[in-house]
């Protein structure tokens, strides 16, 4: 199961490790929420995605980037910047949120990005039974 939830990347002005271990201060604010697909089309979008276990507690989180190139009611589908594979997202238009400016620094590869129009962030959950 797949869920927008609030798990920002770690934003380089405030030197925080999470949005959680960030004092409310330092917290990026989120911008408006996209009324329609066709806003996000050929936007850069930062994905923030946290893999939890049936406890909720975080096992894995990962972190990428690219352009919109295609969105409706089936999904979001992102061209990966470096790669260029194209991966897909659930069409829950709440977990798209316009992004502050500013640099954004992956954790796994320490890549800087810059000024990305979008933040999506998803927390992934077991399906029953696991």
């Amino acid at each position: 199961m797949i869920v927008g939830t609030p798990v920002s990347p770690r934003v380089r002005e405030t030197g925080c490790a999470s949005v959680r271990k960030c004092p409310p201060t330092a917290r990026a604010t989120l911008g408006d929420v996209p009324d329609d697909w066709d806003e996000i089309i050929g936007k850069r979008v930062l994905v923030g995605m946290t893999y939890v276990d049936n406890d909720g507690e975080p096992i894995e989180q990962r972190q990428n980037h690219g352009a919109v190139v295609r969105a409706d009611d089936e999904g979001v589908y992102v061209r990966q910047s470096g790669s260029g594979e194209e991966f897909w997202l659930p069409p829950h238009r709440a977990s798209f949120q316009e992004a502050e400016k500013g640099e954004y620094q992956l954790r796994e590869t320490r890549e800087v990005v810059v000024d990305p129009d979008l933040l999506a962030t998803w927390t992934i959950r077991p399906g029953p039974g696991r």
